[in-house]
């Protein structure tokens, strides 16, 4: 009589728990439907706004070069519509002009250049939103994307706990359920197999048929699709370890194919027990979801464009530059990327930088002839491979129409901002035999552009190779010379001239490489601050500058030191900050930091957070290669300087009454505003005698000294001091002096 009730519970709750789980799993079913075709709409939009993009840019270009046939206005009449259904704020701007010009064209008018251009301009503003539509279309495709793979996720491990759930919940066998459950294998949309302890398949549902090629009928009974050749066997032995100990596992599980192939796929393993802990069988559910024709198409375009220009990438670049190669036509690569692009992405962010590039890419796409395949590379390089040239000319003509058409300022929220380019161009099949070289080299011209200030282009020159190849070769040794402790200072002395006493010295950095043996200063400072690394560079000379002044308390008190910092150090705040705190750990009152005209113009606002912070910590600050920059004299106004150092281009020239005038001017300009004059590149008696006339304060140069090691400095100055205590460090009366020194 106690037992019916109970009974009858169990069987309640059996029920309503069944309908719970039903409900679930309908709930996920019908999420999955809802991104799914949320998905397919969402990626229809954006492949007809990208046809459209395309159509418009096109007609764009036609009306930039001017075309005197009515084809395009036709053209232009029938894409309106559809302008008109997706931008209609752009649409309207254009819809004016092109009324206008319609009619002159039916009345047998004459088109005005004015008019033509009224177009062009309003063509290019719905260019420009279709591009910003497009954008977002992405997206939003990307997003329904993800969570529609969530969804899907989540449903199969609904699924599975559905199945565990009836089978711990009763006495029946997990294969029977599986085999008689209907839902299972026809409605979810993955590849989902059923296997017997032996991993005997039972059961397949489409999704896995169309995934492998085989039907239903020809699976059943034969043993699992799983890739178990020899190479793959240490893999299937762990995942049947893993199924044995945990009773699941996921990873990736090779699925051979009807027609032989074997491909990856993400699945999870499930092994079926029966109440008494026995394997009966296996549930294999992949994790990603059976493609349509137009998925695939779409994923397939997705693998050959870039996403942000829908321009092609390099995949594409190459597939096609190579196809050109193989069939021995004749052609160019050009290399184009934007000057200073770091700047503006640092002053707009991330987005506003997209903007510019979209831009960028649009006037780049103008330029280019219908053959002609543009790429976007990544960040702001762009690469044109353009075949079927006739000659040179045709592509100098390109590249330099590439450079023209970043004369017109971009436009931005906070008004307009310039923006230059520099090409590098190579031509096929002179200049190389494969895809990879051209690039190499057309790449490395781009770079020579760059070097020369560029807004040019350069043609390469198999010297670019070969500066190319030591460049790299630099920056390879280079990134190992701090911790293999290759770098060295040297000191050159700075001469109180009035006093005839050593009143300081310059720190200059030297390497010493064990491969390369002894690297001028003037070919590794640029590698280094090109590729940033003279920021850890800078701060270890601070520390053995600091090192030296410590030690040189005892010998040579009263020392002061001075050392370069450039453009680079101050490109980034936490640098400027880093530097600064170095700085103050020691001895800052004996150092003297020197700048360029350069490293102000190009840092400004991090330049004078710098310099404020040099005048807290007392250190002094001087301007190096003072007149040979633009506006040398405006810094002198606008930033509280202790030193002037004149560039040794004018002292070479001070026999000359010109060059002595400029100097003296000099001086007198230091002496006015309280700064002391330092005179570079002194080598001889007589230039030493003109600049005492004219009552410079300090020298430095050969005439002196060349740059010495410490522990020679440190012998240098004594002997300066004390020549008879310290006779074995003579001081050196000139060049000749110190060339048969330095043997």
């Amino acid at each position: 009589m106690n037992q019916t009730p109970s009974s009858v519970v169990v069987t309640a709750r059996t029920l309503s728990l069944s309908q719970w789980q039903v409900w679930v799993i309908v709930a996920f079913v019908i999420s999955c439907a809802y991104f799914s075709i949320n998905l397919h709409l969402t990626q229809v939009q954006e492949r007809n706004v990208d046809a459209l993009l395309q159509q418009t840019s096109v007609l764009h270009r036609t009306v930039l070069n001017g075309s005197s046939e009515p084809s395009w206005l036709i053209h232009a009449a029938q894409l309106f519509p559809q302008i008109q259904h997706h931008v209609p704020p752009a649409s309207e701007e254009l819809r004016r002009p092109l009324e206008e010009l319609t009619r002159r064209f039916s009345a047998g008018e004459t088109i005005p250049d004015r008019q033509l251009i009224e177009v062009s301009r309003d063509l290019g503003g719905v260019v420009n939103e279709l591009a910003a539509l497009d954008a977002s279309l992405q997206r939003q495709a990307g997003f329904a994307t993800h969570y529609y793979y969530l969804s899907l996720i989540v449903l199969l491990l609904s699924s599975a706990g559905f199945v565990y759930w009836r089978y711990n919940l009763r006495a029946h066998s997990p294969l029977k359920l599986l085999l008689d459950d209907q839902f299972l294998f026809t409605n979810i949309p993955v590849a989902v197999s059923l296997s017997d302890a032996n991993d005997r398949l039972l059961r397949t549902n489409k999704a896995f048929e169309k995934t492998t090629g085989f039907s239903g009928s020809e699976l059943i009974g034969e043993q699992s699709v799983c890739d178990d050749s020899l190479e793959e066997q240490a893999a299937v032995e762990h995942m049947r370890t893993q199924l044995e100990e945990k009773g699941s596992w996921t990873g990736e599980y090779r699925m051979r194919c009807k027609d032989g192939s074997a491909h990856a796929e993400k699945v999870m393993r499930i092994g079926l027990k029966d109440s008494a802990a026995n394997v009966q069988g296996y549930l294999t559910l992949s994790m990603e979801a059976a493609t349509s024709d137009a998925e695939q198409r779409l994923m397939l375009w997705q693998a050959h464009h870039d996403n942000l220009t829908k321009l092609p990438n390099a995949n594409l670049l190459n597939e096609r530059l190579g196809r050109a190669l193989q069939e021995n036509k004749r052609g160019a690569v050009i290399s184009i990327d934007l000057d200073n692009f770091k700047n503006v992405n640092d002053s707009l962010g991330h987005a506003g930088a997209d903007r510019i590039l979209i831009e960028a890419a649009h006037r780049i796409a103008l330029c280019a002839r219908e053959s002609d395949t543009v790429a976007r590379m990544g960040g702001d390089l762009f690469v044109i491979a353009a075949t079927d040239m006739k000659d040179i000319a045709q592509a100098e003509q390109l590249a330099r129409s590439i450079v023209e058409a970043f004369a017109t300022s971009f436009a931005v929220e906070e008004g307009e901002l310039f923006i230059t380019s520099s090409c590098g161009v190579t031509i096929f099949p002179d200049d190389g035999a494969t895809a990879g070289e051209l690039l190499q080299k057309a790449d490395a011209a781009r770079l020579d552009a760059k070097a020369r200030g560029g807004n040019q282009l350069k043609f390469f020159e198999e010297q670019m190779n070969i500066v190319a190849a030591r460049r790299f070769e630099l920056e390879s040794n280079l990134r190992k010379a701090i911790a293999g402790q290759e770098f060295e200072l040297h000191f050159q002395p700075i001469v109180d001239i009035s006093k005839q006493e050593i009143y300081g010295a310059e720190a200059l950095l030297r390497w010493r490489s064990p491969v390369l043996g002894m690297i001028s200063p003037f070919e590794f400072i640029p590698v280094a601050e090109a590729t940033g690394l003279i920021v850890d560079i800078g701060r270890w000379v601070v520390a053995e500058v600091q090192r030296y002044l410590k030690i040189w308390q005892t010998t040579i008190p009263g020392l002061r030191v001075s050392l370069n910092v450039s453009a680079r150090q101050l490109v980034d705040e936490g640098d400027v900050e880093e530097l600064l705190a170095a700085l103050a750990l020691q001895c800052s009152d004996q150092i003297t930091v020197e700048l360029t005209e350069s490293a102000l113009v190009q840092n400004e606002g991090n330049a004078l957070q710098f310099l404020q912070g040099l005048r807290d910590i007392n250190v002094r600050l001087a301007l190096d290669d003072f007149g040979t920059g633009y506006s040398s004299v405006g810094y002198l106004r606008d930033y509280e300087f202790d030193v002037l150092k004149v560039d040794k281009s004018f002292i070479d020239g001070i026999d000359n009454s010109r060059d002595l005038g400029l100097v003296a001017s000099i001086v007198a300009m230091g002496r006015i505003l309280g700064m002391k004059v330092v005179a570079e590149g002194v080598e001889e008696a007589d230039q030493l005698e003109r600049l005492k006339r004219i009552g410079c304060d300090y020298v430095q140069g050969y005439h002196y000294s060349k740059p010495l090691p410490a522990d020679e400095f440190e012998a240098f100055v004594l002997a300066f001091k004390d020549p008879q205590t310290h006779s074995e460090a003579a001081t050196p009366t000139s060049v000749a002096d110190i060339a048969n020194q330095s043997g």
